[in-house]
C-alpha cells in the first residue's frame, strides 16, 4: 500500500484502541458516521461487517458560554443574527433562559429582528410566561407583515401551541 513503507508510530497524531464489533449489516464502502450529541459526538467507522466506535468530547458548551458572556451579553457584538442563534442555543439546552430572553431582545435591537422576535417568543414559552409569549408572537407577526416577510403560518401555529400550554 502506498504511504506505509516508512511508517513511524511516533508521528501519529492520534491513536485510539477500541474493540471492533460485528456491525449487523454489510458496508460495501468504508463508512464514517458521526452522531452529534449536545456538546459531544460519537464516531462510527464501518467496513464490510465490522464497526468500531468511540466518543469525542468537546469544549463546545464552555466556549459558547464564554462567547455569550464576553461578547453577547455585554452588547458589544454587532450582528443581531448571532444574538438570535445564541438564544436558540440556550433554549435548546434549556439553560440560562433569562439570558436567552435578554439575547433575543438584543437580537431585535441589533438588526436580527425577524429571527429575534421568534426567539423572544420561544424564550418566553420556555420560561412558561405564556401571556408575554402571546404578545411576542403578535409583535413578530406584525413585524414580518410590515416588512413583507413571508413567515407562513409560523406565528399562528405558535399561538395555538401557546394557548394549548395555557389550557394545561
Amino acid at each position: 500500500m502506498f504511504g506505509t513503507y516508512d511508517y513511524d508510530e511516533a508521528k501519529d497524531i492520534l491513536r485510539i484502541e477500541v474493540p471492533a464489533q460485528k456491525s449487523g449489516r454489510f458496508y460495501e464502502a468504508f463508512t464514517i458516521d458521526i452522531d452529534v450529541i449536545p456538546n459531544n459526538a460519537r464516531i462510527y467507522i464501518s467496513w464490510e461487517e465490522t464497526t468500531v466506535s468511540f466518543a469525542v468530547k468537546t469544549q463546545t458548551d464552555a466556549r459558547m458560554d464564554a462567547f455569550i458572556q464576553d461578547s453577547l451579553l455585554t452588547g458589544i457584538y454587532k450582528d443581531g443574527g448571532e444574538y438570535a442563534l445564541a438564544t436558540e442555543h440556550l433554549i435548546y439546552l434549556n439553560k440560562q433562559l433569562e439570558n436567552a430572553l435578554t439575547l433575543a431582545d438584543l437580537a431585535i435591537k441589533k438588526g436580527g429582528e425577524s429571527y429575534g422576535y421568534a426567539m423572544r417568543m420561544r424564550a418566553l414559552i420556555a420560561l412558561k410566561r405564556y401571556k408575554e409569549a402571546l404578545k411576542a408572537a403578535a409583535e413578530g407577526k406584525k413585524y414580518d407583515e410590515d416588512n413583507n416577510i413571508d413567515g407562513g403560518t409560523y406565528y399562528d401555529d405558535a399561538v395555538a401551541e401557546i394557548q394549548g400550554l395555557m389550557d394545561e
